[in-house]
């Protein structure tokens, strides 16, 4: 089975909208295979907005579709749907629920499972059952949730970027996409379970924490005392005294900022959303910087991304200017080109409808 994930860098960047597109797609390429519906977290609220209030498009599974959400959202469908599994039934008073659409289009509130643990027990249940030869597990997303990065999670990944003159949901978009030209790095020795941080040079472990990174009072000290060494020390010492850290925790401004200013330091992130916290390191972020920023030298991702498309919409109320637009224009054809990522104009006048195929939708 495959998981399929879909990430928006901000509220109203039409994450749904693109789930609903590549649903349908899948349903006209893949008529024979199992396809499921879920999401990580609720997907549901009627208004989906930054600061003004704009209506969001519904998701309707479709007959023989597969769904899996909590047990409350379905009280108004009865009849509707059959249920064939329930997790933790009677332990929970809302419990996750595997059901089957019987109607052309119901439409359902998606609510499915938030937590690492929770997310593996149903793709076990899955692989084992309903896609035991194959199928396909559509997830609405969220880029806080930094476990669908994880090799056990997601096998592909759609984004959905909203362009804005606004400082911070610029940022975002820019933060979504710069990780995806971080060099990969070797896995050069295990990671413990439930390891947030580790420290080396060479063979030779200096620290390894279980706590949040940019909170981890030890390793801050760590890095701090690296700062401090300054560039004389590499070199003087050479290659062998270049230190490796870790992460699989979320950097921070602060953090990203410290680790930016020890010279002698290859930083190994475990996955792509471990970048995304520093979005909210200025409010003057312009959208030429967000573009000409060069990027840090020192990071390297562990795992690839996969990401199968990128979809844009321009934010009505405050779109990018012009010499601005040029600019994120020719980083998204530099996606398209370099990295062979589809990369489409995304409409939404009409929620159930993305136009994708003319001169003016693609890049």
């Amino acid at each position: 089975m495959n998981v399929i994930s879909f990430i928006g860098s901000d509220k109203n960047a039409g994450k749904t909208t693109v789930f609903n597109y590549i649903y349908k797609e899948y349903r006209r390429k893949f008529t024979k295979s199992v396809l499921c519906l879920s999401s990580i977290g609720i997907n549901g609220e009627e208004l989906d907005s930054y600061e003004y209030d704009q209506s969001k498009p519904p998701i309707a599974v479709y007959a023989e579709d597969y769904f899996i959400t909590r047990g409350s959202h379905l009280r108004s469908a009865r009849g509707a749907y059959r249920i064939l599994h329930i997790w933790g039934e009677g332990e929970e008073s809302n419990p996750l629920i595997l059901a089957q659409s019987l109607t052309a289009k119901l439409g359902v509130v998606l609510e499915g499972p938030n937590h690492y643990q929770e997310i593996l027990a149903v793709k076990q249940f899955l692989a084992a059952s309903l896609m035991r030869d194959g199928g396909y597990l559509l997830l609405d997303g969220s880029i806080d949730r930094q476990f669908l990065a994880g090799p056990k999670i997601s096998d592909v990944f759609y984004y959905a970027l909203l362009l804005s003159n606004r400082p911070a949901q610029l940022r975002k978009a820019s933060d979504l996409l710069t990780p995806l030209f971080f060099p990969l790095a070797k896995e050069e020795r295990g990671q413990p379970p439930g390891v947030k941080s580790l420290l080396y040079r060479g063979d030779e472990t200096i620290y390894q924490g279980t706590e949040i990174a940019f909170i981890d009072r030890q390793l801050l000290e760590q890095l701090r005392h690296l700062s401090g060494m300054g560039e004389s020390h590499g070199e003087l010492h050479g290659a062998s005294h270049t230190y490796t850290l870790y992460l699989n925790s979320a950097l921070s401004p602060s953090l990203f900022a410290l680790l930016g200013s020890i010279k002698n330091l290859r930083v190994i992130l475990d996955n792509f959303t471990l970048y995304q916290n520093i979005s909210t390191s200025t409010s003057t972020y312009t959208a030429t910087a967000a573009i000409t920023a060069p990027l840090p030298s020192n990071l390297y991702l562990l795992r690839p991304t996969n990401v199968a498309g990128i979809f844009w919409r321009m934010d009505p109320d405050n779109p990018i200017d012009y010499s601005s637009n040029l600019l994120l224009m020719k980083l998204l054809s530099q996606m398209k080109k370099s990295k062979k990522i589809s990369v489409h104009n995304l409409f939404r006048e009409d929620p159930d409808e993305i136009r994708i195929g003319t001169r003016s939708d693609i890049l």
